[in-house]
């Protein structure tokens, strides 16, 4: 109940109060289904019988069996069918699980429909009655929990209904004006409204109060279950009851596991007496008998055959339950003790073979009580002493054996073990009592009651025998290790009898193995690197024929992944047979000697794929050649795969070849300033070669990812080359040195190819410019000739006509003739002067545009109108295809004109009578699109490449077919690539061309200089 406070506040505070928890819901819903139901049905009696009684009420007063009844009474009858059908239809809710939300739903739905279905009869008698209201609502309350808002709302909304009711029901039911009183209804159903509003509050705090101590009292139960059944299972220990006048057994869940039965078998005393060892039933049945008939309880320790058949070691415990003098069930436990039997079995044997071994190994053991100064020692240490097996020894008897010069040493061991400051642990000699001196090592520990040492025990080791091989042998193995280890050499003995192989400590410590085990000749060839392991096994398998035996094989320590190369020779050891019993080899590591000259090879081919790399630097022809030779030198030779190789290219380092393993470790292709401050850039500057040994230490100014050891090579003045690897300090001093030289060489190639290139460019610009001058003064001499010698000659003619004698008519129509030819020729010609100005203005830079985002519609229409008048001079249709909607492009107007007019004219020029052109604007998502289209005689396949160059028609001098310039598309190219647009051109010879230019809907995220500031020249028509 201390937790009232805190449920309250829930409920107020959060409108779904403890429905957060998913049991708490079930448990409410199932809750809701049990009251509903039982609610329902009483409802749907008493609602069936309220009905039943009128109708019978109303029989003695009809002449009919179909009674002809009041209003008033019709409205009630009304009232009970209704209250009927709800209930059913809750019966059916409950019957059907429906949800809590479905419950509360049709709870609610109930009382408002009870109560705006008795307004009639309120209305009627003149009074309205909450007491079909408040047994209804509290029914609601008890039947489905509700939320506090949840009931306080039903309440509200009751006293809505009443309020509503009395004062419009009687206008809009009854036509009059009067209304019905309302204030006790509303006072009734108010108060009622928050006491049941407090006792929902009240009510579903507690339920949640209540659910959660049974929880609480389930989990804890739960848990003891659990902790109990866990303890049976750790301790191997089940539980049992008799019922001692059935005969029946109850067995706990760990004890069906002992006897190895599944749960469904039904124990009985026959049975479970049956599961014991044959020699043990009898045992356990008189101690059953004894505690059945005298209540006496018992413990026994039998064997037990399991349902397996596997034999355990069980503890079995009884005890009698007496009621009225007589033993009505034995209850007990099983107790698993097979591990402790099987151990103290272990532990006896132990005691046997540790005595034997004892003797064997000349260990004895002693142990000293302090509290009573006695002193006990096993057979075998009398015997390392020299004592009698009878002969009572003291602690005293026992220093005075230990040789004098070692005693006071013993002393002060056993002094420093008893007061806890080093473990006992001691070599020290005796004399025994025949005068013979021995060597024993000693080793003890104490044990302590309450703090204070009561008991001293430990061993004694004979290790006379040791110390004397010692000592021989000392000398002879500091001789032979220190030989080796300054050889580099160990010895192995492989004995083919038990196909072992003995390692001494310097051929130990050369292959990595323990020296002190035997190992197995398997063992030996794991180690070796397994290119050279089946040469090596067959090795083996022919030494002992052979007199000597002599090999080279590689190995891996420690499986690691170094190798490292031992050369053995050897020969075999024979019996006095002459059979091969035993081989003998010497070991030695020749891996520096190896590697020395691995290292040597190395570099001869280094130096030779170096030379072979310079004979075909020198026939390369171009940068990305000499760059390619570069990258294949140092990823084939060098052995190193992170390489970058990077050319200038005006103030920037350009990555030009770039490694597939450095491509996947930095795939951004990174590209330098010369004055910028990396690594890179400092190596080009500087001229020479930089080496970043650490980069995770050194300040390089750029995203290195994995690589840690980072070299760059300046390519003289044309470049850099650079090579990583991801170890600190992995590139090899004469491997830079190597690749410096090539990177000289290189840096040569590229000025040879530099001036080569520069060359072939002044000699291409040259012939380029002379065939620009030749056909600009063909075109130029044409276009401007013709205009000019028509407008004199039609200029003389009219001159005649004027002097010569005929009608004036005529000579007027004459001259106009003339001056509308000359007036052509005219344009003609300013028409060209035009386009080499925009030409020329657009080559040198000086035009610029002023863009902006236009309807382009209009510019459209203004420019085919331009041209309607020149079409139908050439019986050309031309028409014009765009949309009712804006068309709106980033662009110049202006120079939308004079893109458009050179298009137009030239879909005019080259379109044969009766032919089409047509103009269609369209808008896409990202760009404006123009397309001028024409069934003209189209433009060879082979010119279209040239299409945009200045001064180039398909027909030049004075075999040209067409008039022009040759300079319309040249000039509306380079007016659409300022405007940042695009023109495609699609032809075939004969058949026509479409031209369709596309220009930015939005500014581009740059402008260029030259569309800064409106400044251009406009044609004149």
């Amino acid at each position: 109940m201390a937790n009232w406070d805190q449920y309250i506040r829930e409920c107020l505070t959060n409108p779904r109060a403890f429905e957060d928890d998913p049991a708490f819901r079930s448990h409410l819903r199932s809750s809701m289904h049990t009251t509903l139901h039982w609610f329902s049905t009483f409802g749907a009696l008493l609602s069936a019988l309220y009905v039943l009684v009128l109708f019978a009420l109303q029989l003695p007063s009809s002449p009919t069996w179909v009674p002809s009844l009041p209003l008033e009474t019709a409205l009630r009858m009304g009232n009970g069918l209704l209250g009927t059908a709800l209930s059913i239809t809750g019966i059916l809710a409950a019957r059907v699980q429906c949800s809590l939300w479905e419950g509360r739903l049709l709870v609610t739905l109930t009382v408002l429909a009870v109560g705006l279905g008795g307004l009639p009869h309120d209305l009627v008698a003149g009074t309205i009655h909450t007491e079909r209201l408040t047994p209804l609502y509290l029914a609601a309350v008890l039947a489905v929990p509700l939320q506090v808002w949840q009931a306080f709302s039903l309440g509200i909304t009751l006293l809505l209904i009443i309020l509503a009711g009395g004062e419009f029901g009687p206008m809009l039911l009854l036509g009059t004006d009067a209304t019905l009183p309302v204030i006790g209804p509303l006072f009734q159903i108010g108060a009622f409204t928050l006491l049941l509003s407090g006792f929902a509050l009240l009510f579903l705090s507690y339920r949640y109060e209540q659910f959660q101590a049974r929880r609480s009292q389930r989990q804890a139960l739960q848990t003891s279950r659990t902790l109990l059944h866990r303890t049976e299972e750790m301790a191997k220990v089940g539980g049992w009851e008799l019922d001692v006048s059935s005969g029946r057994m109850s067995w706990t869940e760990e004890l069906y596991r002992i006897h190895a039965v599944p749960l469904r078998f039904e124990p009985d005393l026959s049975s479970s007496i049956n599961f014991y060892a044959p020699e043990a039933q009898p045992v356990f049945r008189k101690a059953l008998n004894r505690c059945i008939e005298d209540g006496q309880p018992f413990q026994l320790e039998l064997p037990f055959d399991t349902a397996h058949g596997s034999r355990r070691w069980v503890r079995t415990r009884g005890e009698a339950h007496v009621e009225n003098g007589q033993t009505t069930r034995v209850t007990g436990i099983v107790h698993d003790i097979t591990d402790r039997k099987e151990m103290e079995q272990e532990l006896q044997e132990s005691e046997k073979r540790l005595r034997r071994a004892q003797r064997i190994a000349h260990l004895g053991n002693w142990e000293r009580d302090l509290k009573t100064d006695t002193l006990l020692l096993s057979t075998e240490l009398r015997r390392i002493f020299g004592w009698d097996d009878t002969a009572d020894v003291t602690y005293d008897a026992f220093l005075a054996a230990v040789h004098s010069e070692d005693r006071e040493a013993v002393r002060e061991a056993r002094a420093a073990a008893l007061n806890g400051t080093a473990p006992l642990d001691i070599e020290y000699r005796i004399q025994r009592p025949d005068g013979t001196e021995r060597h024993v090592h000693e080793r003890g520990e104490v044990r302590h009651d309450d703090g204070h040492p009561v008991r001293l025990s430990g061993t004694v080791l004979d290790i006379t025998d040791r110390k004397e091989m010692e000592r021989e042998v000392r000398q002879s193995r500091m001789a032979l290790a220190e030989a080796q280890k300054i050889a580099q050499t160990g010895h192995l003995t492989i004995n083919l009898a038990t196909n072992t192989v003995q390692l001494t400590e310097a051929s130990g410590r050369l292959l990595g193995l323990d020296p002190d085990v035997d190992h197995e000749v398997n063992d030996l060839l794991h180690l070796v690197h397994r290119e050279d392991r089946d040469r090596v096994r067959h090795a083996f398998a022919r030494m002992h024929k052979e007199p000597v035996h002599e090999l080279e094989y590689r190995i891996s320590p420690d499986n690691s992944d170094s190798v490292r190369w031992m050369r053995e020779r050897g020969r075999p050891l024979k019996d006095e047979e002459g059979e091969t019993e035993e081989i003998f080899g010497v070991l030695t590591d020749v891996t520096e000697l190896k590697v020395r000259a691995q290292e040597r090879q190395d570099r001869e081919s280094k130096i030779e794929a170096l030379y072979a790399a310079t004979g075909r630097l020198i026939k390369a022809t171009s940068r990305s050649e000499v760059a390619a030779l570069i990258e294949e030198l140092v990823l084939n030779t060098f052995r190193y795969p992170l390489t970058y190789v990077q050319l200038r290219d005006q103030d920037q380092l350009l990555p030009v070849r770039v490694s597939p393993q450095m491509r996947e470790l930095l795939p951004e292709r990174l590209s330098h300033h010369v004055d910028s401050d990396t690594i890179m850039s400092r190596a080009y500057r500087a001229g020479e070669t930089i080496v970043a040994e650490d980069l995770d230490r050194d300040d390089v100014n750029f995203e290195s990812g994995p690589l840690r050891t980072w070299a760059c090579i300046p390519l003289g003045d044309r470049g850099l080359l650079s090579i990583g690897s991801p170890q600190v300090d992995g590139i090899d001093a004469f491997d830079l040195r190597l690749v410096e030289i090539l990177a000289s060489n290189a840096a040569v190639v590229l000025d040879r190819i530099e001036r080569e290139q520069e060359l072939v460019q002044a000699k291409e610009t040259a012939e380029e410019a002379s065939e620009l001058k030749s056909a600009f003064l063909a075109n130029m001499s044409h276009e401007i000739r013709t205009p000019l010698t028509s407008i004199i000659g039609f200029a003389e003619a009219i001159g005649e006509q004027h002097s010569e004698d005929g009608s004036q008519d005529e000579n007027e129509q004459d001259a106009t003739q003339f001056a509308s030819l000359i007036e052509k020729s005219g344009r003609r010609l300013l028409e060209t002067l035009n386009s080499v100005l925009d030409f020329s203005q657009l080559e040198a830079g000086s035009m610029h545009l002023a863009p902006d985002r236009i309807d382009l519609v209009p510019q459209i229409e203004e420019t085919v109108d331009l041209f309607r008048t020149r079409a139908r001079e050439a019986d050309v249709t031309l028409s014009l295809d765009v949309p009712d909607e804006p068309v709106h492009g980033y662009a110049d107007p202006e120079a939308v004109r004079r893109v458009l007019r050179n298009l137009i004219s030239n879909a005019v020029k080259f379109t044969d009578a009766g032919d089409t052109v047509a103009v269609r604007a369209t808008t896409t998502t990202d760009w404006a699109e123009i397309e001028v289209r024409d069934t003209g005689i189209g433009i060879d396949p082979e010119f279209v490449p040239h299409l945009f160059d200045a001064f180039e028609q398909e027909s030049t001098g004075n075999k040209r077919t067409h008039e022009g310039s040759g300079l319309g598309l040249a000039v509306a190219k380079r007016l659409i690539n300022l405007m940042r647009g695009t023109i495609d051109v699609d032809t075939a010879k004969g058949e026509g061309t479409r031209f369709t230019v596309r220009l930015p809907t939005e500014p581009p995220v740059s402008t260029s200089p030259q569309m800064a500031s409106v400044s251009s020249s406009s044609d004149e028509h």
